[in-house]
């Protein structure tokens, strides 16, 4: 190798060498993790110290939803049982041995509000205590309650089932969670989700209670996504059952449209015209306080009268009101030595009229 293809070479080495440290020390710049910034090849598993939720860099091309767009809504009336007991069904402990424990609403048994389920059972004694409600098929439910244990720690086994029919027996199980739920004297939240994919009338989440137990139950909640609704002001009536605000609290933007049949009639009489124009201009007016606008889509005969009786019809709605024109397949086509519109039958019937115009453009007073 020659002096100088050697000395080319070791020139190439180094720049290469140059390069990639640089590479390196860039990259170990940019996306370091501990730095508080998650960038670069950094994401929730390989950084959690830097990807979490508040550190996030935003990315200027993709729109950032700093909120859940669902929500949990509860399927059951009264889980707080401030109302009384319609919210629960009880039936006998499936061990035939035991008698049934006494299920009661009580001041004593609440964590919230001035009620809560106290279920008492003695030596020899059990029930099945179920909350009921409705729930959504094919939705994600989330069942919660609050429970205590009034004699120490204990286990609780709830399961799910489905009523089809509502006849006394008709239940079949949707779901039971991996696990008991272990409670104590302290108030302990109990929650889990599930997907029901049955179509069921109701819903019962079942509490096995045996002996020797006294369990308090308040605050159930029986849940399904669902989503937002804009939280933008508070409700003040209530039409076909579903509150609502009295403004729209959003942009509103619609449109509708009128075709005009009316006889050759009203390019005669003035009267007739000003009715019907009337009618057209409290719809367009109608319209344009709510958020939509008016499309005329007239025959030849209204727009002709309009140049007839009141030629700034057309101009003011639009002007006033936000009406818009549509062009029917026959409307006027051309305009005759004298500046008049003429019609379609007029036009054909006069194509070598001298001083005719054919309107051919998007420029005419009815496009």
């Amino acid at each position: 190798m020659s002096r100088t293809r050697s000395t080319r070479w070791f020139r190439w080495l180094a720049a290469a060498i140059l390069v990639a440290t640089a590479c390196c020390l860039i990259a170990l710049a940019v996306g370091r993790c501990g730095d508080g910034e998650c960038e670069g090849p950094e994401n929730e598993l390989s950084c959690p110290e830097d990807c979490g939720e508040t550190n996030v860099v935003p990315n200027p091309l993709q729109a950032i939803v700093s909120e859940r767009i669902l929500t949990w809504r509860n399927w059951l009336e009264d889980g707080g049982f401030e109302s009384g007991t319609t919210a629960i069904e009880s039936v006998d402990h499936p061990a035939v041995s035991l008698t049934r424990a006494s299920v009661e609403r009580t001041s004593d048994a609440a964590r919230s509000g001035a009620y809560g389920i106290r279920i008492e059972a003695g030596q020899g004694q059990g029930i099945l205590f179920s909350l009921r409600s409705e729930i959504e098929k094919g939705e994600q439910t989330r069942c919660t309650f609050w429970a205590r244990s009034l004699g120490g720690s204990t286990s609780l086994e709830v399961t799910i089932h489905g009523v089809e029919s509502g006849l006394p027996g008709d239940s079949r199980p949707l779901h039971t969670p991996d696990t008991a739920f272990e409670i104590g004297t302290d108030w302990t939240l109990v929650q889990f989700t599930f997907r029901n994919t049955r179509g069921v009338k109701y819903a019962l989440v079942t509490v096995d209670v045996g002996p020797n137990q006294t369990i308090d139950i308040d605050d159930a909640a029986i849940e399904a996504e669902q989503w937002k609704l804009p939280e933008i002001c508070r409700f003040e009536r209530t039409v076909g059952g579903i509150p609502v605000p009295l403004k729209a609290q959003a942009p509103i933007h619609f449109n509708v449209l009128i075709h005009i049949e009316d006889p050759a009639l009203i390019t005669q009489r003035e009267a007739y015209f000003r009715e019907k124009t009337a009618v057209f201009t409290e719809l367009a007016r109608t319209l344009h306080e709510h958020g939509g606008f008016l499309t005329i889509q007239p025959e030849e005969d209204w727009p002709m009268a309009a140049l007839k009786f009141a030629p700034d019809t057309l101009s003011n709605l639009a002007t006033d009101y936000g009406v818009v024109y549509s062009t029917h397949t026959h409307g006027p086509a051309c305009i005759d030595s004298e500046g008049r519109l003429r019609s379609n039958q007029d036009c054909n019937s006069c194509r070598t009229c001298p001083g005719w115009e054919t309107i051919e453009t998007d420029t005419d007073p009815y496009t």
